[in-house]
């Protein structure tokens, strides 16, 4: 029999009161053969609650084997294992039983730990026996020798899984392992903790201690090293500071990411204890102001006279009136409020109410009733004292901690039991050993300071706006009482940098200000911290130097890889751009239409993208070699020769089937290789603005569109213009104004050094073509031969499969599809991770975990799929089937104007869910404060829906124009609510807007008080409102899943896909409408079966890809 198993199994049956603890040790006393090793193992103590803040282990521990002689397979005791990070807690419930959840075949020891673990969470008292002996007696591992988990991993496959035993030294081992992932890490300092007994508090102390110059990651094991000292043994050790590299990591961070709110203390965090600020410390505070910070100072310190001491405002005379105005002083902990004008001149603004005689009496009674507990002592003659908002009293010299924290404890009882509770208790030690001790009631704290600092930042700056017109001192506070009751929303705490020096044992007056903000970054000049502290830093400089580095951080300016000019010229040019196609776009249709047939327009729409569809990955192989200069400014140049295309067939009489097709299929690679570029560089030039960017970017065009389509209506301009001259208009706008707007503003670095080959030579480049054709020969005979069908069949559907099918084979696909160029992510290193510790195995839960890795590492051709599907049911309806809807309904007089108004009702419920999802800074104005960028085009976009009912719908009604306010309103409040996991689901909510004018046409009688055209625009609305948004989900999941050195193959293999389903979609539609006279309504029952399908196919869509949001609809704090 095994003897440590049976001792563990019946200390667990002892000291445990589940059933299963004494199913465990039965199993082993009847089943352990009497041959088995001896190991040796502390025991973990299962009776105890698991913690649910520990980290799962992602992968196998690496540990010593020893050398063990060949034994009798045997089943073998298996450790137990912390609990994973997702806060499931291994519960003993009562109920009625269940099935056991089935063993977790672990090849580590570490892995068998957390299985365990795992399968007692899920089992309740019928299988937590099962559940508990497949824990203690071992699971069967495919392969292996015997009834043993894997300890060492797979590199001592077949050795027994306690050869390396679980003991503080292999965990230790783990622990200050920097190669190993941090959640193995800080499992392993988990697993030592529930070890317990005499060890386990030294071999954490040695965790806590080892990699002092290590980074952030070793920072993270020493912290959780020390907290589970404190926690788990009651010895309270302080953080060390961190190296000067993870120091510098953090400044850095500091000026690329700038905090929205800096609270620093004042004495010995920015000066001196009580001495006065320094022209340094001056310039420092203005400095991060000028940068963007909302500074401010939290001192306990009075803001006004009441004694002896300085004042903090006596601190800070000494500085210049402009500094003093960038730094806003919160005095007594936040209860006296002072703000400085343009002249430096200070106006208490807010003043927190003082003891009431009623709450002084109770304070001396406890005062008295503490006194007679724990003893007093006298300094300066004095027992004690209190201000206007706090009281404190002397304790003897020499009490230990024990004695100061069970002062505190009584006095907060016996304030709670007279009437008085919530008020703040605290007790310190003085910096003197031969003065007393004391405790302290308080009705203010830090705490208090902090949340007036992030609740009220708008109130307060436009209180300064207000004082720069004149407003008097003594109004300011009455003013201020006003202002505040302007709601405003809360500064993240995440967007919060909270710098002091007392964050530790008796001195810890500056916890307070981390309690307030948990999550924000935390920095102690001090020198010491408490480890429990959340997100809490000790800085390698003390006081004032540390202060120092971190304002200069914060004032250093940042552009975080974004390219203000480049941006600026993107936006101008891509206007111009757009503006120009909007255009062309509609003119288009009515000129290709009349010259071959509508029939035929839709074939030549088909054999558009053809050129698009092979040069795809060319064009993003080329934006990934050459500058945005070079690319941007090449595309648009060659589009301005491009738009002259059709005024020179036409003038020369040669506008036919053949010249539109050249024309068609060279236009439709310019504009995808304009799009891939676009596509590659936004993120290059965005940096750390790349949301916001992408944002405007989607922004941009759906404005443009509804402005020159829907309110301007462009389209009767066209009409009445010469068909050509929309393309003249085009060639003139990018050969003048946009191809140098491009050569000025585009950077001319190339996205990454060329790597230097041997010289291209004749012969070297007949090689490399010899061995391209051997390479596509078969592709370039499947192509050839769909070109050759074209005359007999007049279809370009087997031309584009033949293109397609060229370039899914290519190189660059095939490494698409193999996850070569994707963003590795978190989650998904976490998955390999513990993949590597299940090698060998087979069971649910590994076969779950390959599911998910699979999942990751294909994510991007899967939303190249999605994309090229969103686009087949989008674009051919848009392009082909809009213009001949227009021409049915209205004739040729007014198609331009109706297929503009389409257009623009169809990118105005783009825009109306789009501004709700851009997520832009937030734009400072006098008085009015601090205004959302996004609420900013969210009211543009009321005012167009008013203007669109009143000049447009129902001309000449303000009753119609209130009711698309509110409307328009509601959609967005409904948008802002939507993750891009929705979107993407949501898509068939779009399509299926189409059947109210199929529904209208179809039976007019219906619903008379619509006709079909009003009918197609209310449509259209709805169908933007949902497809849009679908489309950038897709496209931001794309860039934000590319590694960013990857973007323009990835974007160019997108392109292809992209173009491809567009000419099948066209293709397929054209051949459809040539079987209905009119095409339409008819073609609505085809297009709505296809809807339907593809509704279907996208609803069921995110569940393959990974990383999106759980739920389709935001939580709270995610709308914040």
């Amino acid at each position: 029999m095994k003897t440590l198993s049976a001792l563990l199994a019946f200390s667990l049956a002892f000291f445990s009161a589940s059933p299963g603890a004494a199913a465990a040790f039965t199993q082993v006393v009847r089943s352990a053969p009497a041959t088995a090793p001896m190991v040796q193992l502390s025991p973990l103590g299962l009776g105890a609650p698991i913690s649910p803040t520990l980290s799962p282990l992602t992968g196998p521990l690496s540990a010593a084997a020893l050398s063990v002689p060949a034994l009798t397979p045997a089943p073998m005791l298996a450790p137990v294992a912390v609990l994973s990070a997702s806060g499931i807690t291994a519960r003993f419930k009562d109920g009625g039983p269940v099935a056991a959840a089935a063993p977790i075949q672990a090849r580590t020891a570490l892995g068998a730990l957390s299985s365990g673990v795992r399968s007692i969470g899920r089992s309740q008292d019928s299988g937590r026996a099962a559940a508990l002996e497949s824990l203690f007696t071992g699971a069967k591992v495919r392969g292996s020798i015997g009834d043993a988990v894997e300890a060492a991993g797979a590199e001592t496959s077949g050795r027994s899984s306690l050869a390396a035993p679980l003991t503080p030294e292999a965990l230790e081992a783990v622990a200050g392992d920097t190669k190993k992932p941090l959640a193995e890490r800080q499992a392993a300092v988990a697993a030592i903790a529930k070890l317990g007994g005499e060890t386990a508090p030294a071999s954490l102390g040695r965790v806590a201690d080892a990699n002092p110059e290590g980074g952030p990651e070793d920072y993270e094991v020493h912290r959780a090293a020390l907290k589970a000292l404190a926690d788990g043994f009651g010895t309270v050790r302080s953080l060390r500071p961190v190296s000067r590299a993870h120091a510098d990591a953090i400044l850095v961070k500091l000026a690329e990411q700038k905090p929205a709110l800096a609270v620093f203390d004042f004495d010995d965090t920015l000066e001196p204890w009580k001495a006065k600020a320094t022209p340094e410390t001056g310039a420092a505070l203005k400095a991060a102001s000028d940068a963007g910070v909302r500074v401010a100072i939290l001192t306990n310190r009075p803001a006004e006279k009441d004694g002896n001491g300085p004042t903090i405002l006596n601190s800070l005379e000494t500085l210049a009136p402009a500094q003093k105005a960038a730094v806003t002083v919160a005095g007594r902990a936040g209860a006296e409020m002072v703000q400085y004008d343009a002249q430096g001149r200070p106006a208490l603004v807010e003043r927190l109410a003082a003891w009431t005689p009623a709450e002084r009496a109770i304070l001396d009674a406890v005062s008295k009733a503490l006194g007679e507990r724990f003893g007093t002592a006298e300094n300066q003659g004095q027992t004690g004292g209190n201000t206007e908002y706090s009281y404190f009293r002397n304790l003897p010299i020499g009490i230990t901690q024990a004695t100061l924290d069970a002062a505190i404890a009584f006095l907060g009882q016996e304030l709670a039991q007279s009437g008085l509770p919530g008020l703040h208790v605290t007790g310190r030690f003085a910096q003197r050993p031969d003065l007393p001790p004391y405790v302290q009631i308080s009705k203010i704290d830090k705490q208090r300071g902090m949340d007036t600092l992030a609740t009220q930042r708008s109130a307060y700056e436009r209180l300064a706006d207000l004082r720069a017109l004149g407003l008097p001192a003594r109004a300011a506070a009455k003013a201020l009482s006003w202002l505040k009751k302007i709601p405003e929303a809360r500064i993240p705490a995440a967007r919060t940098l909270v710098v002091g020096d007392q964050f530790f044992g008796g001195r810890s007056a500056d916890a307070e200000m981390a309690k307030a903000a948990p999550g924000a970054l935390v920095v102690s000049v001090g020198g010491k911290a408490d480890p429990r502290l959340e997100n809490i830093f000790v800085w390698p400089s003390r006081a004032h130097a540390g202060s120092m580095e971190l304002l200069g951080a914060m004032a250093r300016k940042s552009d975080g890889g974004f390219n203000k000019k480049a941006v600026v010229g993107l936006f101008l040019g891509r206007s111009l751009s757009i503006a120009s196609f909007i255009l062309t776009g509609i003119a288009y249709p009515f000129i290709a239409g009349p010259a071959v047939g509508w029939a035929t327009f839709g074939t030549l729409m088909a054999l558009g993208p053809l050129a698009a569809i092979a040069t795809g990955p060319l064009n993003g192989a080329l934006a990934d070699k050459f500058s945005a200069r070079t690319s941007m400014t090449l595309n648009m140049a060659i589009r301005a020769i491009l738009a002259l295309a059709l005024p020179a067939f036409s003038y020369f009489g040669i506008l036919n089937f053949w010249t539109l097709l050249l024309a068609s299929i060279a236009n439709g690679w310019a504009l995808s290789a304009s799009m891939t570029t676009e596509g590659a560089y936004v993120r290059r030039l965005a940096g750390k603005h790349q949301n916001s960017v992408q944002a405007l970017v989607s922004i941009n065009f759906v404005v443009l569109q509804v402005l020159l389509g829907l309110l301007i209506g462009v389209g009767s301009l066209i009409d009445s213009w010469n068909p050509v001259t929309p393309f003249l208009i085009s060639a003139a706008v990018h050969a003048f104004i946009i191809v140098p707007l491009m050569f000025l503003t585009m950077p001319a670095d190339k996205p990454a050094p060329a790597a230097q080959g041997a010289p291209r030579t004749l012969d070297r480049t007949l090689a490399a073509a010899k061995g391209f054709v051997r390479r596509y020969w078969k592709e370039m005979l499947l192509t050839a031969a769909a070109v050759a069908s074209y005359p007999f069949i007049h279809s370009a559907l087997p031309i584009a499969v033949a293109f397609f099918t060229w370039v899914l084979r290519s190189g660059t696909v095939k490494a698409l599809r193999a996850g070569d160029y994707r963003e590795v992510s978190p989650r998904e290193k976490e998955v390999a991770a513990e993949l590597q510790g299940r090698e060998g195995q087979d069971d649910a839960e590994t076969r779950a975990l390959r599911s998910e890795a699979k999942a990751w590492k294909g994510r991007q051709f899967k939303t190249i799929l999605f994309s090229a599907g969103q686009a087949v049911m989008t674009y051919p309806f848009q392009n082909f089937a809009l213009p001949l809807i227009a021409v049915i309904l209205v004739g040729a007089a007014g198609k331009g104007l109706i297929l503009g108004q389409f257009l623009g009702a169809m990118y105005f419920g783009n825009l109306i869910a789009n501004s709700s999802q851009a997520k832009l800074p937030d734009l400072r104005l006098p008085l009015l404060g601090r205004l959302p960028g996004q609420r900013i085009v969210q009211g543009g976009v009321l005012a167009m829906a008013a203007a669109w009912l009143y000049t447009g719908l129902v001309p000449g009604s303000l009753l119609a124009a209130a009711a698309a306010v509110a409307a328009a309103a509601a959609m967005m409040w409904f948008a802002g609510k939507v993750t891009h996991r929705g979107w993407i689901r949501m898509l068939g909510l779009g399509l299926a807007a189409l059947t109210l004018p199929a529904s209208v046409w179809f039976f007019p009688g219906l619903l008379p008080f619509l006709n079909v055209k009003t009918a197609m625009m209310l449509a259209m609305l709805a169908y933007g409102f949902f497809v849009g948004p679908s489309a950038v989900s897709l496209g931001i999941y794309q860039q934000n899943n590319t590694d960013k050195k990857h973007l323009g193959k990835v974007f160019g293999s997108g392109s292809s896909f992209f173009n491809t389903f567009n000419s099948l979609g066209y293709g397929l539609l054209s051949l459809a409408a040539g079987a209905f006279s009119p095409a339409f309504p008819a073609l609505f029952v085809p297009l709505g079966l296809a809807y339907l399908l593809g509704g279907w196919l996208f609803h069921r869509a995110p569940a393959r890809l990974p990383g999106l949001p759980e739920s389709s609809f935001k939580k709270a704090a995610d709308r914040d």
